[in-house]
């Protein structure tokens, strides 16, 4: 931590805060039971994968505007 800048920790910190803000930790348990009682069905992984991708990709948009960027 002592080696990040403070423009790049209030980023990293901005991200996580927008999960915070979204609820992402209930999405992710609902996903988890999903996931446990159709680990059968390759969909579900794949539809999995991509809501997990585009969670990051929202808080990094929530973070970005934040910042200005």
């Amino acid at each position: 931590m002592t080696g990040i800048s403070p423009a790049h920790l209030e980023a990293i910190l901005l991200h996580e805060l927008a999960h915070i803000r979204r609820l992402d930790y209930l999405i992710n348990l609902l996903q988890t039971i999903v996931e446990t009682l159709l680990f059968y069905h390759p969909a579900v992984w794949w539809v999995s994968r991509q809501i997990r991708i585009e969670r990051e990709n929202c808080c990094d948009d929530v973070a970005m505007n934040v910042l200005g960027g």
